[in-house]
């Protein structure tokens, strides 16, 4: 914000979200500058030169111009900024993660769903194998009295020594 007689005021509110700006207080004044790739930033202009400083969020210092020394000094980012991106990066981490327990979890229901079919299958199959047995078994039944009551079975007992009114065996 540029004043009249060329103080600064050292202060600034961001424009929009997401753009990132830097303001430094050493004795001059800050304006706005349009940067086509960035957007709306903040640069520092001084009397002695430009000084331009990016906040990024990847550094763990930050280079920061006093006015006594004339010089740029290392200063350590503040906790709050580094816990913010330590908590960010858990954040992404814990939804990645989300994301490959919750394709497991649909893997998984698709897996119980086609055991359940194959159970229900499995079932229908028991049960028709079960009618099929008993089917055959009073099948077998009608067959052996039927074979027991036919011509040739009475023969072929006689021949044997059994008597043809007795359908018993020896």
């Amino acid at each position: 914000m540029k004043s009249g007689d060329g103080a600064g005021s050292g202060s600034t509110v961001p424009l929009a979200m997401g753009v990132s700006a830097s303001v430094v207080a050493v004795g001059s004044t800050a304006e706005k500058r349009v940067n086509i790739d960035e957007g709306w930033s903040l640069r520092k202009c001084s009397r002695r030169g430009a000084f331009e400083q990016l906040m990024d969020a990847s550094r763990s210092t930050t280079r920061v111009p006093i006015e006594k020394g004339k010089e740029s000094v290392e200063t350590e980012e503040a906790p709050e900024r580094r816990n913010v991106n330590k908590l960010r990066a858990e954040l992404e981490s814990l939804k990645n993660r989300w994301r490959e327990l919750d394709q497991e979890v649909r893997v998984l229901h698709s897996n119980l769903d086609g055991a359940r079919n194959d159970w229900v299958r499995l079932e229908g199959d028991v049960l028709s194998l079960t009618e099929a047995t008993i089917l055959l078994e009073a099948e077998g039944l009608r067959a052996v009295a039927a074979y027991k009551m036919s011509r040739g079975f009475k023969s072929g007992f006689e021949r044997l020594g059994g008597s043809a009114k007795s359908s018993g065996t020896k």
